[in-house]
């Protein structure tokens, strides 16, 4: 609700009385859950063998991190 406060009261905007924003809404809410989902994936697979017996099967097994991309000197 945040964002939509901040976004509708821009100037253009608050001359308009029927904006629709589901759509965009939508994917913002989308979008965040996706982000906190990937965090607590991240943090909890940091843990060690022991802590993650109780929450992942034993026959699960998991790739490895791929490894971070190499900066570009320039860009």
């Amino acid at each position: 609700m945040r964002i939509y406060r901040m976004a509708m009261a821009s100037r253009y905007l608050k001359s308009r009385s029927n904006v629709e924003t589901a759509g965009i809404m939508y994917e913002v809410n989308q979008d965040y859950a996706r982000t906190m989902n990937k965090i607590i994936m991240d943090k909890t697979l940091d843990k060690s063998p022991e802590e993650l017996e109780g929450m992942i099967p034993a026959n699960l097994t998991l790739p490895e991190k791929p490894r971070p991309k190499a900066t570009p000197r320039y860009g």
